[in-house]
């Protein structure tokens, strides 16, 4: 009785033989691939030997046929900037806390012994500032803890300015 559904010894070994050769030239190739992939995440082009001239052809080519990426990295600068200058008025705020939160000078409006402390900082001239007025009147009526204390934000502007 002949088995004919079972392959001959030799097709098993030439199975064993190419399988590993298969899966070798596979490595090698996603291996080179991988490299050369690195290669150019990497960026820079004298590793890729690209000329300066043509990687920034390439590079003006891509801006022009893809504009929406300005608007992108001004977006980016604009928000970083608005962090850094929020950062810069933090810090300005806690250096000088006790003038603007203590300061004699300053009219103050709500509860004068109250255990919450407002500052508003405001320009005369600003529609905006005029705008918050009732806002503010409205907040000291609402708590009685309240302790509103207004400085002119010019006045600020030039200390902090003769400070630096």
């Amino acid at each position: 009785m002949s088995n004919h559904s079972a392959p001959p010894r030799r097709w098993k070994l030439v199975g064993w033989v190419l399988l590993p050769l298969v899966l070798l030239i596979a490595g090698g190739t996603w291996f080179a691939s991988e490299r050369n992939a690195l290669q150019l995440r990497g960026g820079l082009n004298d590793r890729i030997g690209v000329p300066q001239h043509e990687f920034e052809q390439r590079v003006r080519s891509y801006i022009l046929e893809h504009p929406e990426i300005i608007a992108e990295a001004i977006n980016r600068l604009e928000a970083q900037r608005g962090e850094q200058a929020a950062n810069e008025a933090e810090a300005a705020l806690k250096a000088h806390a006790d003038e603007v939160f203590h300061d004699p000078s300053s009219p103050v409006g709500g509860n004068p012994d109250g255990n919450a402390t407002v500052a508003e900082f405001f320009d005369y001239n600003c529609p905006y500032c005029r705008m918050m007025a009732p806002l503010m009147e409205q907040a000291e009526s609402a708590d009685p803890q309240l302790q509103a204390r207004a400085s002119a934000a010019h006045h600020w502007h030039a200390r902090l300015r003769d400070r630096r």
